[in-house]
């Protein structure tokens, strides 16, 4: 504790001599931190494997390969399974559950299948957008396997360099060769 305790110091420069003393007792009191929380969160109901989703016409067997290079025999949770079924019948849907939890797979499961069965499809059909580009660069940094795996068979699956923080303008031809963009709402360019 006496290290995060000087770590916060390390962070305080306050010139005024009373208001530095009241910062400096508050933090010999612990005042800026609240006590250790631990909790357990109750695991998500597993359902059926991407294969077995494959299996049933679900999604396309390359979808399950592209993704499961990366899951492997991995079970989906209940609320993805639900999420990649209501997005292949074209309905509207929420998800909010925990961090971690798998959001993104229930919307992009779908979206990689309808680039599978629509393969050579001129530009994006699907534009991903995130609050901000931080964001959007950890999300690409976690799609590299899926798009590479994509990539040995279709071609691109997103823009290169990163949509967020382009290196160089893209040609025509590189804009409409990636069929999904990801952006950011706070991208001004």
């Amino acid at each position: 504790m006496e290290d995060y305790r000087e770590f916060v110091r390390s962070y305080v420069n306050i010139y005024d001599p009373r208001l530095r003393e009241f910062a400096e007792k508050k933090i010999s009191e612990k005042e800026f931190w609240p006590p250790p929380l631990i909790q357990l969160s109750p695991t998500y109901k597993e359902a059926e494997t991407l294969a077995e989703l494959a299996e049933k016409g679900l999604i396309h067997p390359e979808t399950a390969r592209i993704f499961g290079l990366r899951l492997k025999d991995h079970r989906l949770w209940q609320h993805q399974v639900e999420g990649i079924t209501l997005a292949q019948k074209g309905q509207d849907f929420v998800v909010t559950s925990g961090t971690g939890s798998g959001k993104t797979l229930c919307f992009l499961v779908p979206i990689v299948d309808a680039v599978v069965r629509n393969v050579g499809i001129r530009g994006p059909i699907a534009f991903l957008v995130y609050p901000t580009n931080a964001l959007v660069n950890s999300q690409l940094a976690a799609l590299q396997d899926l798009a590479q795996a994509y990539k040995e068979k279709f071609g691109p699956l997103f823009p290169s360099p990163s949509p967020a923080t382009p290196a160089r303008p893209r040609s025509p031809k590189e804009r409409k060769s990636a069929p999904i963009r990801l952006t950011s709402s706070s991208r001004t360019t």
